[in-house]
């Protein structure tokens, strides 16, 4: 195998770059740059859950060992020493956290380059790369303008990630290298142990991140009617009870920007085994008995929704979800909005009908995604699911759908991972759409 080859960017994190360049303008910067700008993005937005423009922290010239530097006051950028004294004026015992990267589009994790990665580090805190570059030198200010009027009753936080496109296996001379490099920054006593970061990012947990980053959603709902579910190892917070059907609408409508109208949200159903299908002989049925019966028997004839979230914020009887998905309950969060909504075919039924709609609901606050997986399988197979169904849950699926649907011109073609994923979706030719 030609070193050309085996050296060769994973197809999915490509195509990734190449949707993320276009969209952030990056189309003439090289392969190397989109993807220094790309990580730093997937990281900070998609793992960290950060709003801040990746362009920000991105380091353009040639810096020694590092691509981007972030530093977070409260969660906001500060790039030199008057923004933040500005920031650190106006906030008592703000949170600060110090975020550097080096990425490196190769498949592999080599010493020599983690090793400088590490000494870069260790030489900003130290004040031995102020004079690398102008952006250093601001950057350099910020950091001892923290460490003079910033230091309140926590030391700052610390994240230091080191990105591939391979996979990291945790070879035994690396490992050490991180241990005695974790060692020594324990030693200068001016971080926040307990919450320090040193992680190698492969492409596996990039992809993940990039997702996230582009598909993660933040929405409030009122849930007043819950109990709270056992706890679980794998669980943070988990909730059971119902809701009313138009405060379920926020979790999977948004505006439409042509006509301000609310559409569905395709991206919460992400991982849900099944699209919507309108015609299903179920889904008319549940529309026909609410037209001539009304909603008030809807909670105990339909089986709820299922929601995994990221993170839960509850006040009261408020819940703001974030980075969420609607693992379970795709036919019945559409047919709710065809009943209060409609279309040209389908005119809405009368507000009467629907205001009285509740949906048994669970909530469920979770991290583990084979947890979370194995709540998407365990859901649907109480229902009619064929066994096949189940491979697009499966990492290689999504993969593929997301690269295939990436390519250019006549290379292009839709992998209907999800049955029905498509019957909405007239402008795509047939003979460019594959079923698993």
């Amino acid at each position: 195998m030609s070193a050309t080859r085996k050296n060769a960017m994973n197809p999915v994190i490509q195509a990734q770059v190449r949707e993320f360049a276009t969209a952030h303008s990056l189309t003439d910067r090289t392969e190397a740059t989109q993807f220094e700008v790309y990580s730093i993005f997937a990281i900070l937005n998609g793992l960290q859950g950060e709003a801040i423009d990746p362009s920000e922290v991105h380091l353009n010239g040639t810096e020694f060992g590092l691509d981007g530097i972030a530093i977070l006051v409260q969660g906001e950028l500060v790039k030199d020493s008057h923004e933040a004294s500005e920031k650190l004026a106006a906030i008592n015992n703000p949170s600060i956290e110090f975020i550097f990267f080096q990425s490196k589009t190769s498949t592999t994790y080599d010493y020599g380059n983690i090793s400088k990665f590490f000494d870069a580090i260790a030489e900003f805190f130290n004040g031995e790369l102020e004079k690398e570059s102008n952006t250093l030198s601001d950057l350099t200010g910020a950091m001892k303008e923290v460490y003079s009027k910033g230091v309140g009753r926590k030391n700052p936080k610390l994240s230091c990630y080191y990105i591939t496109t391979g996979n990291y296996d945790e070879p035994s001379r690396i490992e050490k290298l991180r241990t005695n490099f974790r060692l020594e920054l324990e030693q200068k006593n001016i971080f926040d142990t307990a919450a320090m970061t040193i992680q190698f990012v492969g492409a596996k947990q990039l992809q993940q991140t990039y997702r996230a980053a582009t598909s993660s959603i933040e929405v409030e709902i009122e849930f007043p009617r819950n109990v709270v579910m056992p706890t679980n190892e794998h669980v943070e917070d988990a909730y059971l009870g119902f809701v009313d059907a138009k405060n379920l609408l926020k979790l999977y409508t948004v505006n439409n920007a042509e006509d301000d109208t609310l559409i569905i949200n395709r991206t919460v159903f992400f991982d849900n085994i099944r699209d919507y299908d309108a015609k299903s002989k179920i889904n008319l049925r549940i529309k026909e008995i609410v037209r001539s019966e009304g909603g008030k028997e809807f909670v105990f004839r339909n089986n709820g929704i299922t929601v995994v979230s990221k993170n839960i914020d509850r006040t009261g009887d408020k819940f703001r979800l974030e980075d969420f998905q609607i693992v379970n309950g795709c036919q019945t969060c559409n047919v709710i909005y065809d009943l209060i909504y409609g279309d040209e075919e389908n005119p809405p039924a009368e507000p009467s009908l629907t205001e009285s709609i509740q949906v048994p609901f669970r909530l469920i606050g979770s991290k583990d995604d084979q947890f979370v997986s194995s709540i998407i399988v365990g859901t649907n197979s109480q229902n009619s699911v064929r066994e096949e169904q189940f491979w697009a849950l499966r990492p290689f699926m999504k993969n593929l759908e997301e690269y295939c649907r990436s390519l250019e011109g006549d290379q292009k073609i839709f992998i209907e991972r999800r049955d029905n994923q498509y019957r909405s979706s007239p402008k795509i030719e047939r003979t460019r759409l594959r079923t698993h």
